[in-house]
């Protein structure tokens, strides 16, 4: 069952990639990725568990039984599957993924840079 949670911001904080970054650690562990996005067609999108947080915009999630509504200051974290998306307006996420322990030493060595912090706020579509 997916829940979607509400960002509880008198005790986190204001919901942004850096609030979000710093409740993943240790660092290497975790692929924690913003993307930006214009509103568009539903699209499929399948694979590894994630989470998902909601900065700006709503989106739309549809597994194989239910559909849900994130908005603004909510996340909703993905078990591994096939999802479709829809963003109805422009939204702004975060997007978290557990690494696989097998990358977490190249990781670590990624973080050891100063390339590595700009590397996790990379938007490929700027």
């Amino acid at each position: 069952m997916i829940s979607v949670l509400n960002w509880d911001e008198r005790a986190q904080g204001r919901l942004d990639l850096e609030a979000v970054r710093a409740l993943y650690q240790p660092e290497h562990h975790f692929r924690v990725q913003r993307d930006r996005s214009d509103a568009h067609a539903p699209f499929l999108s399948s694979g590894l568990a994630r989470t998902c947080y909601v900065l700006i915009g709503r989106m739309e999630i549809q597994d194989e039984f239910s559909n849900y509504s994130i908005q603004a200051g909510q996340y909703v974290r993905l078990p591994e599957g096939a999802y479709t998306f829809t963003y109805p307006n422009p939204v702004e996420l975060v997007y978290v993924l557990e690494l696989p322990e097998q990358v977490w030493e190249h990781e670590k060595n990624l973080y050891d840079t100063t390339f590595r912090h700009r590397l996790q706020s990379i938007d490929c579509r700027e």
